[in-house]
C-alpha cells in the first residue's frame, strides 16, 4: 500500500512528465504563432512600399465608374484611368498592362469613396479596413470553436488559419481576403443559430472572388439546403442586377472575355488541381477544370443521400473546398478562406484541423520558396486532404430496406 508521501511523489513526477511532454508542442506552437503574427503585421508595410498591389486595379475600376463611364472592361479606358491613379502610364504586360480590373462592377462601385483618395492614402485605408475585417473574423471564429477545446488549442487554430501565410499574402497584394473571411465566418455563425437564409446571403459576398464559391450553389441544391441556396441566389441576383444597371449586358460579356484572357496567362501559377495540367498549356488547364467539375457534380449527385445527411456547415465547407480544387483561377492568397472548413473540421477532429492548418502554411512555403515552378501542387494536396477529412464526417445514409424494416 502506497503512503501519502509516495503517492504525492509519484503524482508529482507524473505531472512533471506530462508537463514536459506537453511543453514541446506548446513551445513550438507559440513560436509558430509569433512568426505568423510577425509576418502578418509586416504585410501591410510591404504592400505600401511595393507598387504591385492589386488595389491599383480596384481603384482603376472605381474611378471609371465615378467618371460616369460604363466602359468598365474596355482596356483602353482602364489604361487611361490607371494612368490617373498611378500618375504615369504603366508599361505593357502579358495581359496588356499590369493591373486589370476584372471583378464584378458592384465591388468597384462600393469602393469609390476610397478610390477617390490619393493612391497611397486610399491603399492605406483599404489595407486598414481589410486588417480590421480579418481581426473581426478571427474573433468571431474563436467564439464558434467548441468550448471543449482548451484555450491554447483554440488560439493556435485561429492564428494558424487567420494569421496564416496566405492571409499575409492577401494583405501584401491588397486583396479582398479580409472581407471575404469575415463574410464566410459570419455565415458559419448564422448557420449555428439556424438562420440559413442569412448564411446564404453572407456567402454570396464571396462572389467578389467567384473562384471561392462557384460550385457552392450546385452542392447546396443537391444537398436540398434550399434556404441557404435561396439566400445565395438572392446575392447572385444582386451582383448581376447591379452589374446590368451600372454597365449593361455587353460589358458583362466583355468581363467574361477579360477573365478568360487573364486565366490563359496565369493558370499555370494557380493553386487548384487543374494547374497540374499546366504542361498542356492554358487549354489543358481549362479542360481539366471542366472534367474535374463534371466528375465532382456527378459524384455529388450519386451520393446525394449522404450529402443530405451532412450538417449545413459541412456542406458549405465541402462547397468551398470543391470550388478551390476545381478552379482554374485560384491563387495562394485565396486559401485564407479555408479557415472556415478547418474550423468546421475542428468540431470533431481538432488535432487533424490544427495539423491541416500547419501543413497549409508549410505547403505555402514549399511552393513559394523551394519549388517555385508554377503549379502550387503542395497547397492543392493539402486542400484535397481537407476535403477528404470533411467528407468522412458525412454520415452514411441508411439503406431503404433497413428504413422499411424499422418502420415495420
Amino acid at each position: 500500500m502506497l503512503t501519502t508521501h509516495s503517492r504525492h511523489a509519484r503524482s508529482g513526477g507524473l505531472d512533471r512528465s506530462l508537463l514536459r511532454a506537453a511543453s514541446i508542442p506548446g513551445v513550438t506552437g507559440t513560436l509558430l504563432a509569433v512568426a505568423l503574427l510577425a509576418r502578418l503585421l509586416h504585410a501591410p508595410l510591404e504592400a505600401l512600399r511595393g507598387g504591385g498591389s492589386d488595389y491599383v486595379s480596384f481603384a482603376t475600376g472605381s474611378r471609371i465608374l465615378a467618371s460616369g463611364s460604363r466602359c468598365l472592361y474596355c482596356l483602353g479606358t482602364q489604361a487611361d484611368a490607371q494612368a490617373s491613379v498611378l500618375g504615369y502610364r504603366p508599361g505593357p504586360s502579358a495581359t496588356g498592362f499590369p493591373h486589370i480590373y476584372a471583378n464584378l462592377p458592384l465591388a468597384a462601385w462600393l469602393l469609390r469613396p476610397v478610390a477617390a483618395l490619393p493612391l497611397w492614402t486610399g491603399m492605406a485605408v483599404f489595407l486598414l479596413a481589410a486588417a480590421v475585417a480579418m481581426l473581426a473574423g478571427a474573433r468571431l471564429l474563436e467564439t464558434l470553436l467548441p468550448r471543449s477545446l482548451p484555450g491554447s488549442w483554440r488560439a493556435l487554430l485561429v492564428v494558424t488559419t487567420v494569421a496564416s501565410l496566405p492571409a499575409a499574402m492577401t494583405l501584401v497584394l491588397g486583396q479582398w481576403g479580409g472581407f471575404t473571411l469575415l463574410a464566410a465566418v459570419g455565415a458559419l455563425w448564422a448557420l449555428q443559430r439556424e438562420r440559413p437564409l442569412a448564411a446564404g446571403l453572407l456567402l454570396s459576398v464571396l462572389l467578389v472572388k467567384p473562384q471561392l464559391v462557384w460550385l457552392l450553389l450546385p452542392l447546396l441544391l443537391v444537398a436540398s439546403r434550399w434556404r441557404i441556396a435561396a439566400g445565395f441566389a438572392i446575392g447572385v441576383a444582386l451582383w448581376v442586377g447591379t452589374g446590368l444597371l451600372l454597365i449593361g449586358p455587353g460589358q458583362l460579356v466583355q468581363m467574361v472575355s477579360l477573365v478568360r484572357a487573364r486565366q490563359s496567362a496565369e493558370s499555370i501559377y494557380t493553386a487548384g488541381l487543374p494547374a497540374l495540367m499546366g504542361r498542356l498549356g492554358a487549354g489543358g488547364v481549362f479542360a481539366a477544370a471542366v472534367v474535374l467539375t463534371g466528375a465532382l457534380l456527378f459524384m455529388a449527385w450519386l451520393y446525394r443521400a449522404r450529402l443530405r445527411s451532412a450538417t449545413p456547415a459541412v456542406t458549405v465547407s465541402l462547397g468551398i473546398c470543391a470550388s478551390v480544387l476545381c478552379s482554374p483561377h485560384v491563387f495562394s492568397d485565396d486559401l485564407l478562406i479555408l479557415a472556415v472548413p478547418v474550423a468546421v473540421l475542428a468540431a470533431t477532429r481538432p488535432r487533424v484541423a490544427v495539423a491541416t492548418a500547419v501543413l497549409l502554411n508549410a505547403a505555402f512555403l514549399l511552393d513559394d520558396k523551394v519549388l517555385n515552378i508554377g503549379p502550387r501542387w503542395a497547397e492543392s494536396l493539402v486542400v484535397l486532404g481537407l476535403a477528404c477529412c470533411l467528407a468522412r464526417r458525412v454520415p452514411a445514409a441508411r439503406p431503404r430496406l433497413a428504413q422499411a424494416a424499422s418502420a415495420g
